[in-house]
């Protein structure tokens, strides 16, 4: 069964809702980009799909970069596949 992911926008929209759907097998290239200030790091991800130009993700913004680490982990987390039961 297709398994799908919501990622968020290329910015802060204020909302919570995915901005697309991905399915995690067809990812190619994944990476954190982190800029900004040291108490305001932005996470912005980008993700390249089989067939398709490279998407970026914003994440969010973080006060440190353990909290940067944590989003990204949660991320990756979130794309591994799951055990079927």
């Amino acid at each position: 069964m297709v398994r799908l992911i919501g990622i968020p926008g290329d910015r802060d929209t204020g909302t919570d809702l995915p901005a697309a759907w991905i399915n995690p097998e067809h990812i190619v290239h994944l990476a954190p980009l982190i800029d900004g200030p040291a108490d305001a790091k932005r996470l912005i991800v980008e993700i390249k799909l089989v067939g398709l130009s490279i998407i970026r993700a914003y994440f969010g913004t973080y006060d440190s970069m353990d909290d940067v680490d944590a989003r990204w982990r949660a991320f990756l987390n979130e794309l591994a596949p799951k055990e079927s039961s």
